[in-house]
């Protein structure tokens, strides 16, 4: 609506609230003055650069500090004029010639030399000059004492040497004489480690060569080792765990011919093999059955108490290989005979095979008594068992 506004007073400095902005509050902002001094700047720059040229690309480029031109050098006057200076260098060198002169010529005339100075050395005795001290007064009768005591000293040590060395002298002729008797005594092995060492140090051997030829000669080892022990245990036959003494005949026996005596000594060498043997060198069928436990421990130690003291009773008495080869000579030479008288001929694999399963076929286990027999005296009972035990050991 309509008001009075007679009593309004109008102020031209109060802002406009209409037309104020939020720039007329907060004054010119900082962005701004840069913007319009960098302005300035380019203008000033510009207006240089068309004035002169060459000192506004120094000033632009930042070398004018560089560029200043220095203030004129002030220096006293000199207290020494040029031409004092040559005359002095002058004179220097006049000097010189002159001495290298008199030098030349210093046979002819000494005098001069003596003249001229040396002024490249400094004169180094001017310093050292001073009143010669007087001698000190010697006391002649202290200089005869002491070179008389000295004198006694030199002849007592000589007496002292001469007495050292003849003790010696003496001592060493009591001596006995010397015998040049002598024996050298090498070791065993000395050659072959000899052999060895130059070997080795003639050039460093590969790993591997050293390692086969070790496991060559532990192989060598093994295998003469091997042929020491008997043929079941080298071709790792079948034995028995445990040894039938029952084979041999009682001593009550009546006297025996002697085909009957070979036969008990092959016997009692037989079995004492067999305990040897059973000790030293199990059979693979013994050590499985110690795995699974079928043989318990006491009954092995007693089995190995049992074969000790029969060895302990009939001593065990190795063969050398010189006594095999003799014994298997003998053997061979029988065997010739024994073919010859029985008309035997040459016997094929084949025929011999046939001839073993044969035999074998003949004979039965019998597991409850621990013993072979011969199968048409077993009963059916004794065939089914041994027929069981042959199927446990094929099944293992």
């Amino acid at each position: 609506g309509f008001y009075d506004t007679s009593m309004e007073q109008y102020d031209a400095q109060e802002p406009n609230f209409k037309r104020l902005r939020q720039q007329h509050l907060d004054g010119e902002l900082r962005n701004e003055t840069e913007e319009r001094e960098r302005k300035k700047d380019k203008q000033k720059i510009k207006k240089k650069k068309e004035s002169d040229l060459p000192s506004a690309i120094l000033q632009t480029s930042g070398v004018a500090e560089f560029t200043k031109k220095r203030s004129k050098l002030v220096l006293p006057a000199p207290q020494i004029s040029d031409a004092e200076l040559e005359e002095v260098v002058k004179l220097g060198v006049a000097s010189e010639v002159a001495r290298q002169a008199a030098e030349e010529s210093e046979s002819a005339n000494s005098a001069s030399s003596t003249l001229l100075s040396e002024y490249s050395v400094t004169n180094t005795m001017a310093t050292g000059l001073r009143t010669p001290r007087t001698p000190a007064a010697q006391d002649r009768i202290m200089q005869k004492q002491t070179t008389h005591h000295r004198m006694n000293y030199l002849l007592f040590f000589s007496s002292q040497q001469r007495e050292s060395l003849q003790h010696l002298r003496q001592g060493l002729m009591s001596l006995p004489v010397p015998k040049n008797d002598f024996e050298i005594v090498l070791p065993e092995n000395a050659e072959k480690e000899l052999e060895e060492t130059e070997a080795e140090t003639g050039f460093i051997e590969d790993s591997a060569d050293v390692e086969a030829r070790k496991q060559a000669q532990r192989d060598a080892e093994r295998e003469k080792e091997l042929k020491l022990r008997h043929t079941p245990v080298q071709r790792s036959l079948p034995r028995p765990t445990e040894v039938n003494e029952s084979v041999l005949r009682p001593t009550s026996m009546e006297p025996l011919s002697d085909l009957q005596q070979a036969e008990e000594l092959i016997k009692q060498e037989m079995i004492t093999m067999l305990h040897f043997d059973c000790l030293h060198h199990p059979s693979a069928n013994a050590a499985n059955q110690l795995q699974r436990g079928k043989i318990r421990g006491p009954t092995s130690t007693s089995n190995n108490a049992s074969h000790i003291a029969y060895l302990e009773k009939t001593s065990y008495k190795p063969i050398s290989t010189e006594e095999m080869e003799q014994a298997k000579l003998v053997l061979a030479a029988e065997m010739e005979v024994v073919k010859g008288g029985m008309g035997h001929g040459d016997l094929s694999m084949e025929a011999y095979s046939q001839v073993w399963e044969e035999c074998y076929g003949q004979v039965l286990y019998l597991p409850t008594q621990n013993r072979y027999t011969r199968a048409n005296l077993a009963s059916k009972k004794d065939r089914i068992e041994s027929l069981e035990k042959k199927l446990d050991l094929y099944d293992f």
